[in-house]
């Protein structure tokens, strides 16, 4: 795992209107495999990145480390393309629904094409930066299609440093992970976030972590050397995915050697 190269792929998002580019890796063994379905992990880029971005950090050379070692099994992993706006649903002329697009557009076209586990068991997403915001925003705004979610170096924006794009009051709420933490009553997911000591960001991360503990949520919470920077997530690529492993396994679906 991965069985080859990352394949560029594209598909028709209704929802955006246009057509999007995303990148898949299969396991090891999946077109021998014709009755197994593997769990799928969604990797969402920060806000500079594109859907390679992972690749960038060593995500292959990682991966297939782990699964040597026996601490991961075999995985579909999607990188979509997004833009700039946190991965958010946006309100107003021209904005742009980027969360739906992930969890209905993207996850169907990903359970028509492939053998996935197509049910929320079988579903992880994580982010990093921007990502990391957007990955835990979709989870908890659509806990009917993702029940793992990991946030790597999360930019977590205060009501006064946030973009116009969004919102105020309840609309902000909406898309402002610690505010969905407080409110939305689902305690069946389970998150994994970490930051760098020296990382700006890391109070929002500590916030958010806080946040889901008082709701009673599963949260992996850890720290370790490092900024906000690509160095610090190829790094600890080695501590993040065996957490999705882990999370599958938790909810009872087998990943596939």
């Amino acid at each position: 795992m991965p069985a080859s190269a990352w394949q560029d792929r594209t598909f028709f998002s209704r929802t955006l209107g246009r057509t999007m580019p995303y990148r898949v890796s299969l396991p090891r063994g999946y077109a021998s495999g014709s009755a197994v379905r593997y769990p799928v992990i969604y990797l969402l880029h920060g806000l500079s990145g594109r859907y390679d971005e992972w690749n960038g950090y060593g995500i292959d050379e990682v991966a297939s480390g782990l699964v040597h070692d026996g601490k991961l099994g075999g995985v579909i992993l999607v990188a979509p393309q997004g833009g700039l706006g946190y991965w958010m649903d946006q309100d107003g002329v021209g904005a742009t629904p980027w969360a739906t697009y992930v969890a209905r557009d993207l996850v169907q076209h990903i359970d028509d094409t492939y053998r996935t586990v197509a049910t929320p068991a079988g579903r992880a997403i994580g982010g990093l930066s921007m990502g990391g915001h957007g990955a835990v925003q979709i989870a908890l705004n659509f806990p009917d299609v993702f029940t793992i979610a990991g946030a790597h170096s999360p930019s977590i924006r205060s009501r006064e440093s946030a973009p116009a794009f969004f919102g105020s009051g309840g609309a902000f709420e909406r898309r402002d992970p610690i505010s969905l933490a407080k409110s939305v009553d689902v305690t069946k997911q389970q998150f994994w976030i970490d930051a760098g000591q020296d990382d700006s960001w890391r109070s929002g991360a500590e916030a958010l972590r806080d946040a889901l503990l008082e709701r009673g949520r599963s949260v992996e919470f850890h720290t370790f050397d490092g900024g906000h920077d690509g160095w610090y997530w190829g790094d600890h690529l080695w501590e993040y995915l065996p957490f999705y492993a882990g999370a599958f396994a938790r909810n009872g679906v087998t990943l596939p050697r």
